[in-house]
This record gives structure tokens, sequence and C-alpha cells, in this order.
């Protein structure tokens, strides 16, 4: 018999371990799908911002309206010599448990005499796992390696599945509807358990899957 209250005592505190991680991995993902859907409003409500056309002031009001970004830190506060906004949206929980590796997306936007010169959403994964979609003005560049003459630039460096860059560099003369595909963010590997090997799928616009 107390072999038996001891079995059973030992199945208990089991049940009580496996929930209790269970917990903690749910709130992890959790806090990761809080900041995926954070960072997916953001973009959408950007969507429609030109760079060349659309000006720093209805970008304050538009982000004063919106309480979802409260809380969320202005990065280009700390720059002094810089006049941008950028949000960053991390998988904190979940890499700190090491359930999944860290991933971080930052939402950029530039200005320059009062007006957004560029736009620009960015995922990275550790190691080397990235994801660049850039709308800006010409003349304020760099564009990648061979963009001299493009106003569209697509760079893809897909070594394997740890070392992965693409990026998409759309200038003022890329169409409308373009850009707006070169725009679509696909930002579920945020709150993913596991690795994302191909940077492709987070930009489905620009490297549609057949």
């Amino acid at each position: 018999m107390p072999i038996v209250r001891h079995s059973n005592w030992a199945v208990k505190l089991m049940i009580c371990i496996t929930a209790c991680i269970a917990v903690i991995v749910s709130v992890a993902y959790c806090a990761a799908r809080f900041e995926q859907n954070r960072a997916d409003r953001l973009i959408g409500l950007l969507s429609n911002v030109m760079p060349g056309v659309t000006s720093q002031e209805s970008i304050k009001t538009m982000f004063e309206s919106k309480s979802f970004l409260t809380g969320n830190s202005n990065v280009c506060q700390k720059y002094h010599m810089r006049n941008c906004d950028q949000f960053v949206f991390t998988n904190k929980l979940l890499a700190f448990l090491h359930i999944a590796s860290s991933k971080q997306v930052w939402v950029t936007l530039d200005y320059r005499n009062g007006v957004v010169v560029s736009k620009s959403v960015q995922f990275a994964e550790d190691p080397r796992i990235g994801a660049v979609t850039r709308q800006l003005l010409r003349d304020i560049g760099p564009l990648p390696v061979g963009a001299a003459t493009s106003s569209r630039t697509i760079t893809v460096a897909i070594a394997d599945s740890q070392n992965a860059i693409v990026k998409v560099y759309d200038d003022e003369s890329v169409s409308t509807d373009q850009r707006q595909r070169d725009w679509q963010v696909d930002l579920s590997c945020l709150s993913r358990i596991g690795a994302c090997s191909d940077p492709r799928v987070i930009l489905p616009g620009a490297f549609p899957r057949d």
C-alpha cells in the first residue's frame, strides 16, 4: 500500500508539472501572437502611406488616434539626428524559454522636410534569416547592388535553411498595385514554435507560390 500511495503522489506531481509547462508555453505563445497582431495592424495602417506624398503630420495624427501603439516604444526617439518612427515587435517569451529562436519585426518610417520618404518592414530571425520590404524615394537610396536602372529591385540570397535573406525595394516609379503587393507581409512566423527557414513566405505578394 505505501508503494501505491507513493505512485499516486508521483503521478499527481507529473500532472501538475505538465499542466504548469502547458500554461507557460500558452502564455508565451499568446504574448507572441499579441505582438504579431499589433504588427499586422500597424502594417495594414501604413498600407496607403506613399513616400513623397504622405505628410509626417498625418502620420503623427494617425498614431495618436491608435491606442494599440501605446506601450510600444518608438525606437527613433533615442536618435537625435534621425527623423523617423520605428516600432519593434518580438517573440521575447518564446525565445527566452528556448521554444523558438529569437525573432524581431521592425516597422520604420523615415521623414524629410515633413514628408515620408521611406517606409519599411524588416523581419529577422536568429541566426541569419531575414526579409525586408521597403518603399522609398529613389534619391534617398542607396538601393541594393544592381539597382542602377531598376525601379523595383529584388535581392534573394538563400544559402541554406539557416542563412537566407530576401529584400524588395520599390521606388516611386513602381505602380501602386505592385507596391501594394510588395507591402503584403505574413508575420505568422513571429508566433510560430520553431524556425522559419524560407523568408520568401514572409512576403507572399513579392514571392507568390504556385
